[in-house]
């Protein structure tokens, strides 16, 4: 149980409600959502899509901290369905959702391992669970 927080810790550190920097956060994914929506729905991302989304913003005169950007982007690239659409896909795509090269052999096999190793993982932890849970009805 402690692995587990520690590790939701880790994947956003801005996720502590009533925070300073939760709420500067959420402010900050709001305006990147509005002025890139397609960063919801067009992913796997390309190369470079953190920096030219911190150009924009430089270019515009507007300052969002360039860590609230990656993290956007992380709450997304974290996900198995990100990962499932690394493999589906050929194409990656812009912050436009505009083709941004293809996808190679070698990312696809990286995305499938790592989708095999989180099923597994969750396995795990469902059997644990189930042991655990008949281990306590066992003692009552």
């Amino acid at each position: 149980m402690f692995g587990v927080i520690i590790m939701a810790r880790r994947s956003n550190p801005f996720a502590q409600q009533g925070r300073p920097e939760h709420e500067e956060y959420m402010k900050a994914r709001k305006i990147i959502l509005s002025d890139f929506p397609s960063l919801k729905e067009n992913f796997p991302y390309a190369a470079g899509t953190r920096e030219e989304i911190i150009e924009h913003y430089k270019n515009k005169g507007e300052e969002i901290d360039e860590r609230y950007i990656s993290q956007v982007l992380r709450s997304y690239s974290i996900k198995d369905e990100y990962l499932e659409s690394v493999i589906e896909k050929t194409h990656r795509f812009d912050v436009h959702g505009n083709h941004a090269g293809e996808i190679g052999a070698e990312a696809k096999a990286k995305a499938q391992k790592e989708l095999k190793k989180r099923k597994k993982k969750r396995e795990r932890r469902m059997l644990e669970k189930e042991s655990q849970a008949e281990q306590d009805r066992e003692t009552e």
